[in-house]
């Protein structure tokens, strides 16, 4: 009997002792993980330059046959006729990038520098046309217009030529798909038209009579360039200047200028021609 109660003795001091290392203070409560979880980041997202060339229709020649436009001439400036678009299709920023506006002979336009030269060469920079991109959002575009200098090269052979604009041409963007880079505009490139022959005075005569009641003057030029119209010419009689509207007579080889009752007579006069604008 003793020792029974010394057994229960026993396993209650046991347990006793188990139950106060199993208590927990309040300062001791373990509080459920709390895991921060991370954005989910998108494999393989990048950038996607689209490109796009726009300008007036009177520019650009139809791609298929038919009516030619005007089309331009060696040396002509394009700068505020030329627009590129530019737009992040992709899913990450760009970064920093550039455009370049080149000058082809054909639609296999090469991704990569350009270089500027006045003379025509396949692939040529159009002068002022290396344009910069600081950086695309994803959905976002961007419209370039050339300087206002950009022109045609001065040296060129008439034809049928393409604008391009190639967007990333140093390749220093990692890209969804690199096929969209190169926009194309069909152009023609006419011959300059001829000099306009410079104008020459040969000779001056002048008509007229004066009385106490008036008088009617009138100066008569002859020589050549004269044009078949005045249009916007002016000529200049001493300080007098007698435009289209004032002309009695004009064409290519004789001009007759009629002059007011106030006109200075009897002093020396020096006679011009040009053209206005």
């Amino acid at each position: 009997m003793k020792n029974s109660r010394s057994m229960v003795l026993t396993l209650f001091l046991v347990a006793a002792f188990l139950f106060t290392c199993l208590q927990v203070s309040p300062a001791q409560v373990v509080k459920p993980t709390q895991r921060v979880l991370k954005s989910p980041v998108m494999k393989h997202a990048l950038p996607d330059i689209a490109v796009e060339l726009k300008s007036p229709r009177s520019l650009a020649v139809p791609m298929t046959a038919g009516k030619m436009n005007p089309g331009l001439t060696p040396g002509s400036l394009i700068g505020k006729q030329v627009q590129v678009v530019v737009k992040n299709i992709g899913n990450r920023d760009t970064g920093k990038f550039f455009v370049d506006v080149v000058l082809s002979t054909d639609t296999k336009v090469p991704v990569k520098m350009a270089t500027y030269s006045p003379i025509f060469q396949e692939d040529v920079l159009i002068l002022g046309g290396r344009l910069s991109v600081i950086n695309l959002a994803p959905g976002k575009s961007q419209t370039l217009s050339l300087p206002a200098q950009s022109k045609i090269p001065d040296k060129i052979k008439t034809g049928i030529y393409y604008l391009a604009a190639v967007a990333d041409p140093g390749q220093t963007v990692k890209e969804k798909d690199e096929r969209n880079n190169v926009a194309l505009m069909r152009i023609k490139v006419n011959p300059l038209p001829p000099p306009t022959p410079p104008v020459t005075i040969s000779s001056v005569g002048q008509t007229g009579y004066w009385s106490s009641g008036g008088g009617f003057f009138e100066i008569h030029l002859g020589g050549s360039g004269f044009g078949s119209q005045c249009g916007n010419k002016t000529v200049r009689i001493g300080s007098y200047e007698a435009g289209a509207s004032d002309m009695e007579l004009w064409s290519d080889t004789q001009v007759i200028v009629p002059l007011p009752n106030n006109f200075p007579f009897g002093n020396r006069h020096d006679i011009a021609v040009w053209e206005n604008g």
